[in-house]
């Protein structure tokens, strides 16, 4: 159901189908507010996504100033490091001291990349590269590199414990965030056996008709069903198509699309669209204009109430056919354990 259609039953529930009192704009706000609220409560908004490994970024910029002239067809990556300072870039840390801007010794190793997909033909990795998450992302569910779930972990788990992180290569085992405001994670280790998928012509900017390296299972009209492929849908009928070996897949917990033009449905399921007519009729009878009625809030309030509640008896009985089991958490030691391992300058595989 569309936003014209959307907006013509709230404003009969309002009783100002002319928008006197409500006009379009207030509504669309509400609707849009209500909703993100409600999937913020909820979390019954998911999607899942197939991520290409290497990255595909559409632009590299090294000054904060040039993020402002980048290529917006894709995402940017910021290369090199950024001393603000001085206002100057490095490539490797012991440039700096050269310049006289630090002290002491630096060192650094491994080789530097100017774009992400430069990191899979360098002999030693000088950073890990980094992977974003889709633009609507909230909250991970679950994340599998070659069909195998990674494990989350934090960077100081991982530095503690591998003081070569940075420039380890092999199959991803864990994935983790730097920080909770950038929108992109890491892989350790490093991926050593990407897939280059080829995105070239209509099999990234148009509808995919078939696929040179595989076969159809299925196909009624439109719809296909590639054995080993997941399909990123965006807009229309355009969509991309990713094999799932040696890529990542993700199923996230998505945050909705505001509503902008009139033809826009919005993310919420249409189970859920009732529940946001109810809040938004809360919202607006309490505003302070000629069509403030008390009673009205109160009942679409209390509609709303009951709509949360059984949203969430929906997720209590989605849990009832899970077996869980209570392990005992075990007590870390004073100091991490060092076992032996092989030096970094081991092939990663044999």
């Amino acid at each position: 159901m569309n936003w014209i259609d959307l907006k013509k039953i709230i404003r009969r529930y309002l009783r100002d189908p002319d928008g006197n009192i409500w006009d379009s704009a207030i509504l669309k706000r509400l609707w849009n507010d209500e909703q993100a609220d409600i999937c913020m409560r909820t979390g019954l908004l998911e999607k899942i996504k197939a991520l290409r490994v290497p990255p595909m970024y559409g632009s590299s910029y090294q000054w904060d100033w040039e993020w402002a002239y980048r290529d917006t067809t894709g995402k940017a990556y910021q290369c090199s490091r950024y001393h603000q300072q001085s206002d100057m870039i490095f490539t490797f840390l012991w440039e700096s001291q050269q310049l006289g801007y630090t002290t002491g010794s630096e060192s650094d190793y491994g080789d530097q990349y100017t774009h992400p997909f430069e990191a899979w033909h360098a002999s030693s990795l000088g950073k890990p590269v980094s992977i974003w998450f889709p633009e609507d992302f909230r909250k991970t569910r679950f994340i599998a590199w070659d069909r195998d779930p990674l494990a989350p972990s934090t960077l100081k788990e991982i530095s503690s414990q591998d003081p070569s992180w940075h420039t380890r290569s092999g199959v991803p085992i864990n994935y983790f965030r730097v920080d909770d405001l950038s929108n992109e994670f890491y892989l350790y280790p490093h991926a050593s056996t990407p897939v280059f998928d080829d995105v070239e012509g209509d099999k990234l900017y148009g509808m995919e008709i078939f696929d040179d390296t595989n076969t159809e299972s299925a196909e009624v009209g439109v719809i296909m069903d590639i054995t080993g492929n997941v399909f990123n849908i965006d807009e229309g009928l355009s969509w991309e198509s990713i094999v799932v070996d040696d890529n990542l897949l993700l199923i996230y917990e998505a945050q909705p699309e505001d509503i902008e033009t009139e033809f826009d449905e919005g993310s919420l399921p249409g189970f859920l669209q009732k529940y946001c007519r109810y809040a938004v009729l809360e919202r607006a009878y309490s505003m302070n204009t000629d069509g403030k009625i008390e009673s009205l809030r109160d009942y679409w309030g209390w509609r709303k109430k009951l709509g949360m509640e059984a949203i969430k008896a929906l997720k209590r009985k989605r849990r009832t056919d899970r077996d869980y089991q209570l392990t005992t958490k075990t007590v870390g030691g004073r100091r991490n354990v060092k076992h032996p391992r092989l030096p970094d300058t081991y092939p990663a595989v044999f």
